[in-house]
């Protein structure tokens, strides 16, 4: 019943094709009026997520590190690589701000989905522009000074004991030896 309603709701045929992210809204939604609203809240929360991750540098997303909750909100996990570290610590360098798959597009068709979610991303980007969110920003941000990642810990100590041996002064050279 629910893949009956959710088939009404976007217009298209579900069964049999659709993408996991889209059967997972469609099992949660008991009516097609609750389907489309988690519809709309995954697609907000979808570019939230991409917006806050683009800023703080996070990488290695992929689906395997979000969630859903009831209410279809994207839930970032694993926010280790953060800052850059998907860049320089990964054998394959994550070079992309976020990624906008066709699983991530899936569920909101029939909807122009590039465009939904540029919208909801530039809104976000803005809303974390203002005056008004830098507290906030702050605050947040404080806990990864305050409380940092191991990641983060074992790096500074292997630079930093890599830094204390390449340092140190050369060996001073014999300028007086001319064997020529």
């Amino acid at each position: 019943a629910a893949l009956a309603a959710a088939q009404a709701a976007v217009g298209v045929p579900l069964a049999g094709r659709a993408a996991p992210l889209t059967q997972h809204l469609v099992a949660l939604a008991p009516r097609a009026e609750a389907y489309v609203a988690l519809r709309a809240n995954f697609a907000r929360s979808l570019a939230v997520a991409n917006a806050c991750g683009y800023v703080v540098g996070l990488g290695d997303r992929h689906l395997s590190n979000v969630m859903l909750d009831a209410a279809g909100t994207v839930v970032p996990i694993d926010l280790g690589p953060s800052f850059g570290h998907g860049v320089v610590n990964i054998p394959v360098p994550e070079l992309i701000p976020f990624r906008f798959t066709a699983q991530c597009a899936a569920p909101l068709a029939p909807l122009d989905a590039t465009a939904l979610h540029a919208r909801h991303v530039a809104d976000a980007l803005a809303v974390l522009r203002g005056a008004e969110a830098r507290p906030t920003l702050e605050a947040m941000l404080a806990v990864f000074i305050s409380d940092p990642v191991l990641d983060w810990i074992q790096a500074s100590d292997k630079y930093h004991a890599h830094s204390r041996t390449t340092t140190e002064a050369p060996p001073p050279r014999d300028d007086d030896d001319d064997d020529d």
